[in-house]
């Protein structure tokens, strides 16, 4: 037999688990009204730009992020464990401060270089307007 506190836990986590698969289905399905509306609107080329733009982003989301989610995870956890709350919040704080003048940066850069991105990499001039207003 389970021990009860097993039961509750195995109950929470199967109760957890339910939430985070309805989201994931929500969100999908968030995601093709959403594609859809743009699709309509926009019409074809204009939402193949808008995706290639939004790609354009997500990689440069990934390079601002410079690993920061798992090692801010790793310590908070690690200060967590030792009772440290000092230095689990200094953990959060400093990260948030780094992230956040790093991403200005970078987004700063990204803003004054997308016309090189929309007309010399990919010739499509039309999708700089799109980059900056994902950008901000």
């Amino acid at each position: 037999m389970l021990n009860p506190d097993y039961k509750s836990e195995l109950k929470n986590i199967v109760i957890n688990a339910g939430i985070g698969a309805f989201g994931i289905v929500f969100l999908n399905i968030m995601a093709f009204v959403n594609n859809a509306i743009i699709t309509r609107t926009l019409g074809d080329d204009d939402f193949g730009l808008f995706v290639l733009a939004t790609n354009i982003l997500y990689f440069i989301s990934i390079i601002s992020q410079l690993g920061f989610g798992s090692t801010i995870m790793r310590y908070v956890s690690y200060y967590t464990g030792q009772g440290s709350r000092e230095k689990t919040k200094g953990t959060i704080l400093y990260g948030i401060k780094i992230l956040f003048i790093v991403s200005l940066i970078i987004a700063i850069i990204a803003i004054v270089i997308s016309p090189f991105i929309s007309q010399d990499i990919f010739e499509r001039p039309e999708m700089n307007s799109y980059l900056k207003i994902l950008l901000l």
